[in-house]
């Protein structure tokens, strides 16, 4: 009777020791939690836009600031505006650009190119007058071409005064290279409008 009493406490002890969860391990030590990340800087351009596998821009880590960003949108010449006017009046997209020295080159073609084809045409006129032939001169055909290439000169260089001077605005600015503001079209519930848009030329 007495053995069959210890086994049944025994039993009781051993299930009691089964169903007690084991203490947790002294040399375990658990993990501490992570902090938050910290917030991500306003970079230009965004963290991860041009990651494609390549180094990160030179840029990468330069920040632009807002008040840069309106400056140059205030200030900065449009090249294809510039063009357009060069082809309305030569020299006009050459003095929207900045260029002065665009403009004069561009007259002293047009003009002195009109003065020698004139000239040309004179010579031809009394030589044919005094011989009966009615040849024309190879001075006209100078004067010709000198003025053709004043008004081929105005848009092309009124193009690259543009460029130049927004090029030099973003360094004044601090901007990064290759910054440029170009006109875009976007839509709008009545139709397209036009409105800045911001690239980066590599």
């Amino acid at each position: 009777m007495r053995f069959l009493a210890y086994f049944t406490l025994a039993l009781i002890a051993g299930q009691a020791r089964a169903e007690t969860p084991p203490p947790p391990s002294m040399g375990a030590v658990p993990a501490p939690a992570q902090p938050p990340a910290p917030p991500t800087p306003n970079h230009w351009p965004p963290p991860g836009v041009y990651d494609y596998g390549a180094a990160a821009p030179p840029f990468a880590d330069q920040s632009v600031p807002a008040q840069a960003l309106l400056a140059y949108d205030r200030n900065c010449k449009n090249p294809t505006l510039a063009v357009l006017l060069s082809l309305l009046w030569p020299g006009l997209g050459n003095a929207y650009a900045g260029h002065g020295a665009g403009v004069f080159i561009t007259w002293a073609l047009i003009l002195g190119g009109t003065a020698v084809a004139i000239h040309g045409l004179d010579a031809s006129t009394g030589n044919s007058a005094g011989s009966g032939c009615g040849e024309i001169s190879n001075e006209f055909y100078l004067g010709l071409a000198l003025g053709l290439a004043g008004i081929a000169y105005s848009p092309i260089d009124a193009y690259l005064a543009a460029d130049d001077y927004n090029r030099e605005l973003g360094a004044r600015l601090g901007l990064p290279p290759g910054f440029a503001v170009v006109a875009t079209p976007i839509k709008v519930e009545r139709g397209v409008a036009w409105g800045p848009s911001v690239s980066l030329r590599f």
